[in-house]
């Protein structure tokens, strides 16, 4: 298990030493990210989740309720299969964040266990987002390349502002559909427990309208038709699932258009 001093945006977060034949782990959560915070709290400073705002789970995690989760932090992140994943992109899917370091042991270890969880989940509507820290580009590709390894991996080593607060690595975020906070720890996973707790989160409903991007997009004005009668569109809407949509598949969407009297 690696342990770091880091920083929320600047900010520092904490330090801790290793664990020697004792699996690292912390549960308490960054002030940003947690409904328990004090007011005068800085933005990574640890918070112990309150029983008002959690309920405990197998393992020592510490699962938030859902009126009381925070929005997760904005990201924007290139992942080595060349596709974008960004905290929009993977709302409606609960979703796994690992960050990890080529030189942390406990990190690459994990992963194969990691891999069954991703291939046993991943239909039903988990991502696993692999997100790779402070570590050479060098030391990523090997790491990163293993055939078996089939859930999206990141190397975001060189994102400065990185918005998502660590002090150690591994470290874990899991995502709920709404893209919210349901829990957060730093150390060694206990797969079974983690395993449980995504069951429980895959089980809450979807978003009651999945989008891709956002919800209303208006017909710009250049695009609107102009016939002698009616002088315009008034707006459009286009309703899509979000998710990828790849050559070939069939999905449903919905258009909504509201227009001038008289327009055919």
């Amino acid at each position: 298990m690696g342990v770091l001093f880091a920083g929320w945006l600047g900010v520092g977060f904490g330090f801790a030493g290793c664990g020697g034949p004792v699996q690292y782990r912390n549960y308490s959560m960054p002030a940003v990210l947690s409904p328990s915070a004090p007011a005068d709290a800085g933005p990574a400073d640890p918070v112990s989740l309150s029983y008002e705002d959690s309920a405990q789970f197998d393992g020592g995690i510490r699962m938030v309720l859902p009126g009381r989760a925070s929005p997760a932090p904005e990201f924007s992140l290139r992942g080595a299969d060349g596709n974008l994943y960004t905290t929009e992109s993977l709302r409606g899917r609960v979703v796994w964040i690992d960050l990890w370091a080529v030189w942390c042991a406990t990190c690459r270890a994990e992963f194969p266990a990691i891999q069954k969880v991703h291939e046993r989940y991943v239909d039903d509507g988990l991502t696993v987002l692999a997100i790779c820290r402070n570590s050479t580009r060098e030391g990523f590709k090997e790491a990163a390349h293993k055939p078996w390894l089939s859930f999206p991996v990141v190397d975001a080593s060189d994102v400065r502002r990185f918005s998502i607060p660590y002090g150690a690595f591994p470290t874990s975020l899991i995502l709920d559909r709404q893209g919210r906070v349901r829990a957060y720890w730093q150390g060694h996973r206990q797969i079974p427990a983690v395993e449980r707790l995504l069951r429980t989160l895959l089980a809450e409903p979807a978003p009651s309208r999945e989008v891709l991007g956002d919800d209303r997009r208006a017909i710009a004005s250049g695009d609107r038709p102009s016939l002698e009668t009616s002088s315009s569109v008034v707006t459009g809407e286009l309703f899509l699932p979000r998710k990828s949509v790849t050559p070939g598949e069939v999905f449903e969407g919905r258009m909504v258009l509201d227009l001038d009297p008289g327009w055919h």
